[in-house]
């Protein structure tokens, strides 16, 4: 009997063994599928940032193309960026290096909306639905880049002559992490702050930049 039991025993032990190790490989394998798991997560996460980002862009892009469509000159298509930041004449434009994206150098296309629950302005059309959030609203710059004029000596003689006008269109697309823009604006950092944001400070996550050449015949 003393043999048998030995052997019970000793099958039993290695028994625990294996559940030991069963259970170590099945850890292993969980905590490696949790990884897996995370690491879509992330990246399903970054592509639909990377996707709104894109989308406000092209949207942001759009609605400088069509201002400058409805545009009836030069000047009125300046009026329509309220003088402001935002339109450049030839060369004016900042360096990439330095541009910060908020009111100091664009426009937010919010501006040329109506603003919900609000009839004031009332010629402005209603705020849509991708700029509700002040946080997510592309931004815009206009940049007068050439002029061919249709007659040269009849362009010096008149002032502005018929011709072809390029502007160079550039959207940006992110999401802010405050709403306040620059200095004259309300800030509502934590803490506040004496100086703007930095663009790195303003846009900590994924940026769009899209930029088109878009001509238009000024009569």
């Amino acid at each position: 009997m003393m043999p048998r039991l030995w052997n019970v025993r000793h099958e039993q032990g290695a028994v625990l063994v294996v559940s030991v190790l069963v259970v170590a490989v099945l850890m292993v394998v969980g905590s490696g599928s949790l990884t897996t798991s995370r690491i879509e997560t992330q990246m399903a996460r970054h592509d639909v940032t990377m996707r709104q980002a894109h989308l406000a862009a092209e949207y942001a892009l759009t609605l400088g193309e069509s201002t400058i469509e409805q545009a009836l000159n030069e000047q009125d298509l300046q009026t329509r960026f309220r003088d402001g930041p935002g339109f450049y004449h030839k060369r004016e434009q900042p360096a990439w290096n330095r541009c910060v994206w908020d009111d100091r150098d664009s426009v937010e296309t919010g501006v040329y909306f109506r603003p919900l629950n609000s009839n004031v302005p009332a010629h402005l059309p209603p705020l849509p639905p991708p700029l509700n959030d002040a946080h997510a609203r592309p931004r815009l710059m206009v940049e007068h880049k050439d002029t061919r004029t249709d007659n040269q000596t009849r362009g010096r003689q008149y002032g502005n002559p018929p011709g072809l006008v390029y502007m160079n269109v550039s959207a940006h697309g992110a999401r802010a992490t405050w709403t306040a823009l620059s200095n004259g604006a309300p800030d509502d950092r934590p803490g506040g702050g004496v100086s703007p944001p930095t663009y790195s400070e303003r846009y900590p996550g994924t940026r769009v930049v899209l930029q088109s050449v878009y001509a238009k015949r000024y009569k």
